[in-house]
This record gives C-alpha cells, sequence and structure tokens, in this order.
C-alpha cells in the first residue's frame, strides 16, 4: 500500500500554515515600515522645499510673497492625516519688510496664508501624539535669511529650539519615526 497516512498528511499541512502566517506577517510589517520611511522622507523633502522657496522668490520677487512654510492638521486626538505646503503673502502690496517691526520681532496678523500643496498620510499611518511639548504644528520660513518659526501644536505663540512630527504605524507591531526642525531651519530624521 503506497501513500501517506492522515497523521503525515496533517503535519505537512500545519508546518506549511505555520511557514506561511510568518511570511504574510513579515510581508505586511515590512510595507508599513516602508510607508512610515517613505511617509518620514516626503516630510522633510517638503519642509526643505520651503525654505529653498522662501530664500529662492525674495531674489525673484521681494514684494508680496514674504515667506513660505509648512503646516500640519493633526486634527481632534490627532485623527487628521494631512500637511500642506504654503505660502504667507502680505496684503495691500506691501513689501515683506513691513512685517518687520524692530525690538518687538515679527508681525505676522498682516500675512495672508495661500495653500500650494496638501498633502495626506498613507492609509496605514497616523500622526501619534508623544505627550511631550514639542509637536510641530507650523514652520515659516521668511526671507531672505530665511528666518525659522516654530509653531507647536495647540499653541499660538512662536518658540526657539527644536520641533517635532511623530509618526506610528496603525498596525502591530507599532514602529515610530520623528522629523525635527530647529529654530534656524535644520531638519532633521
Amino acid at each position: 500500500m503506497r501513500g501517506f497516512t492522515l497523521v503525515e498528511i496533517l503535519v505537512v499541512v500545519a508546518v506549511s500554515a505555520i511557514v506561511l502566517g510568518s511570511f504574510i506577517s513579515y510581508n505586511s510589517a515590512s510595507r508599513a515600515q516602508i510607508a512610515l520611511s517613505v511617509e518620514q522622507a516626503k516630510i522633510a523633502q517638503l519642509i526643505l522645499r520651503a525654505k529653498s522657496l522662501a530664500i529662492s522668490s525674495y531674489s525673484s520677487n521681494p514684494s508680496g510673497r514674504c515667506g513660505y512654510g509648512f503646516s500640519v492638521d493633526y486634527g481632534v486626538n490627532y485623527a487628521g492625516r494631512s500637511y500642506s505646503l504654503n505660502r504667507y503673502d502680505v496684503s495691500d502690496n506691501t513689501v515683506c519688510d513691513a512685517i518687520y517691526t524692530g525690538q518687538s520681532g515679527y508681525d505676522f496678523n498682516n500675512l495672508i496664508l495661500v495653500q500650494l500643496e496638501k498633502y495626506s498620510l498613507d492609509s496605514n499611518l497616523k500622526f501619534q501624539a508623544s505627550g511631550e511639548s514639542d509637536e510641530l504644528e507650523d514652520v515659516i520660513f521668511i526671507a531672505p535669511e530665511p528666518k525659522t518659526f516654530l509653531k507647536l501644536e495647540g499653541d499660538n505663540s512662536f518658540i526657539k529650539g527644536t520641533a517635532k512630527i511623530y509618526l506610528e504605524t496603525k498596525a502591530a507591531p507599532l514602529r515610530g519615526a520623528t522629523v525635527s526642525v530647529n529654530s534656524v531651519g535644520q531638519v532633521g530624521f
């Protein structure tokens, strides 16, 4: 009699299921990690692009367009899933130097925000609440230097120092990534 016993067939099926399950879980975890790395690089690139646009726009058009920036929409309970590239113009055809108020700094009330591009996070990712008080909401680069202004999530004032954007995968295993910007315009990730 030739053939396989029921026990042999069950052992082969069980081993095959275990091997196949490990490949599937490895594949989804890898996909989430790749999405996290790509999104982290896209955010850093967009912040650096805003800085570059601020520098180049001043030399080509010193009036009207004062700067460029980057904003994160955290939404309610970090349910927001978008970020954007913005331009900051002045009203009444005044020059950008008019927003500089001397010792007291800059007056951002005269700036008009124009959203140029809006991006959504990958569906496998979310913004993470870090529990720290350093979560970046806006970064604004004002020409010609460019001066860098950082605004934290939930705060209306601008800070000196470093602010961060925290990203996290939605599914287990949870993985995180950070993009940081400091008050001299350096971007790290």
